[in-house]
């Protein structure tokens, strides 16, 4: 079974991209980091991964691919 088989198109990849920044921005004062902060914090950490090697567990768990066939 492979782990990173890319099952994400450039589209959703720049989205996940775009919404991670934001979060990061929002979380920006990192001292005294709130739980709330923390939590944007790491959800824009599990994203940029998302977004640096196209795979999505959750999609492959629901069976979802947004990656153009290739033929």
């Amino acid at each position: 079974m492979d782990l990173l088989i890319l099952n994400q198109s450039k589209l959703d990849r720049g989205i996940r991209l775009f919404v991670a920044l934001f979060l990061l921005i929002i979380a920006y004062p990192f001292e005294n980091l709130t739980p709330i902060e923390f939590a944007f914090i790491f959800i824009a950490g599990v994203l940029i991964f998302n977004t640096l090697s196209g795979n999505c567990y959750i999609y492959r768990a629901f069976g979802i691919n947004t990656c153009p066939v290739k033929e």
